[in-house]
């Protein structure tokens, strides 16, 4: 049986979820080149038989089996976001959708180049030390097919480590309102963290403090929160609660209506509506995670053209430095 050559990193199902026009259009931003075009859903955010390799004289492939795994989320995600809401996952469901981000996070072209750079980094540092970096098996440079063969052999081993960070985070589904819209890149699952951990770094599914966010839609997005950030937050809006209930000092500004929504969002699994300026800080992630591309359903690409001008290390993804 004939398999598609054509495979896509990110799914369709996704991206989808982003394009106008009876969903299979939508627009791309380009980082290296600043140009922005329209585009099929079915020729974005995919390679050429990236999942097939050689064994010997062996051609094989890992297609099929994303393939029937994509689907069995897909149809999770098109439950949840039916309805507006988590509560009614089941730990089967979590489970599935938790394992679309792990998938998402490894089979991105930002961690194939991320390996390539961190590997050719390495290597310069064990040569200038005097010491031939052929001599060290972990840092041997990998050819397009070798590459392929380790992201097919990793990637299972790499699913069941991630799967129960992801799914034991506190998970909010974020709306946006109808005159906005979010961006989704080649890079999708962007993390976040406001603690510093010195040269150790912060971004990482186990690092304490860390936002992990994952658009789903034009106007849909999961955010997955440490809970040691949401059990602060909690405490802190509780505290406010008592404070109104004793009536014995001054009382803080009301809320805002966004920030009452979102503690109610853990307990309820109801729609959290992000303000405008979580918005552009959701967006301005997906185009510091890209790798090169960024997609929206709109042309309007302001703030990612602003980034990369600004800051033209943005034109490639995010990099790891060897200490």
């Amino acid at each position: 049986m004939g398999h598609s050559k054509k495979h896509h990193y990110v799914p369709q199902f996704i991206l989808r979820n982003f394009a106008t026009e009876g969903r299979t259009r939508l627009y791309v931003f380009d980082k290296q080149t600043d140009r922005v075009f329209p585009a099929n859903v079915a020729d974005v955010a995919a390679e050429n038989r990236l999942y097939e390799f050689s064994l010997g004289d062996l051609t094989a492939t890992i297609e099929p089996s994303l393939a029937d795994f994509e689907s069995k989320a897909a149809s999770v995600l098109r439950e949840v976001l039916g309805s507006n809401n988590l509560a009614g996952l089941t730990l089967y469901q979590r489970i599935l959708l938790s394992g679309l981000v792990a998938q998402l996070l490894v089979r991105s072209p930002q961690q194939r180049s991320a390996m390539r750079h961190l590997t050719a980094e390495l290597r310069q540092r064990i040569s200038a030390m005097g010491t031939d970096p052929d001599l060290v098996p972990q840092l041997k440079v990998f050819d397009d097919n070798e590459e392929k063969l380790f992201t097919a052999h990793s990637l299972p081993n790499l699913m069941k480590q991630f799967i129960p960070v992801i799914a034991e985070k506190a998970w909010i589904l974020h709306s946006v309102p109808e005159d906005e819209t979010l961006y989704i890149s080649d890079n999708p699952v962007a993390m976040h963290n406001e603690r510093q951990f010195g040269l150790r770094g912060n971004l990482g599914l186990s690092v304490e403090g860390v936002e992990v966010y994952l658009p789903l839609g034009r106007r849909r997005c999961l955010g997955m929160y440490c809970h040691a950030v949401t059990s602060e937050l909690v405490a802190a809006y509780d505290a406010y609660g008592r404070t109104d209930a004793t009536g014995r000092q001054p009382l803080p500004p009301a809320l805002p209506e966004e920030a009452t929504r979102f503690f109610g969002a853990f307990k309820t699994g109801e729609c959290s509506p992000l303000p405008k300026v979580s918005i552009q800080f959701v967006n301005s992630l997906q185009v510091w995670n890209a790798e090169r591309y960024v997609y929206s359903g709109s042309d309007d690409f302001e703030l990612a053209h602003e980034m990369v001008a600004k800051n033209p290390s943005l034109r490639t993804g995010p990099r790891p430095q060897a200490g």
